[in-house]
């Protein structure tokens, strides 16, 4: 059991890392962020009580406590996804990532966005937008 999971893990932290190395070669649309909003704290305590707390109460060493581990992770898994609940990733956090509610102008439209950020996100200063990550999108300094 503990080989799975340590291989999940590496699978998500290469994934993370692909993501990062592909946003980092590929020049994004410039949009000017007008208004944003913070939300990375909102669901701390959602995601910390789902695998936090639900690790530590399994005894992963009986297998039919491993097999419901692995069953309720797979389960919360595809919630996320079929929800775009991609902002509750601890892991994106523990790198530096924000999520960010925003709105951002585009060729004179003004378009709402969700939208992760490495550091501190400034109003009214233009960012690279990246929003070919399967509904991730991404803000980068100019």
């Amino acid at each position: 059991m503990l080989i799975l999971l340590v291989l999940f893990s590496f699978y998500g932290i290469f994934t993370l890392f692909f993501t990062i190395k592909k946003l980092k070669k590929s020049k994004g649309k410039i949009v000017k962020v007008i208004s944003k909003q913070n939300t990375t704290d909102q669901h701390f305590l959602g995601y910390f009580s789902l695998f936090v707390l639900f690790a530590v109460s399994f005894e992963i060493e009986m297998y039919s406590m491993a097999f419901i581990f692995l069953v309720v992770l797979v389960l919360i898994g595809i919630v996320y996804i079929k929800n775009d609940m991609y902002f509750i990733n601890p892991l994106l956090n523990v790198f530096g990532y924000s999520f960010y509610e925003i709105e951002y102008q585009e060729n004179g439209n003004s378009v709402k966005a969700n939208a992760f950020f490495k550091g501190r996100l400034e109003i009214n200063k233009e960012y690279y937008l990246f929003d070919n990550f399967s509904n991730l999108f991404f803000l980068k300094k100019l």
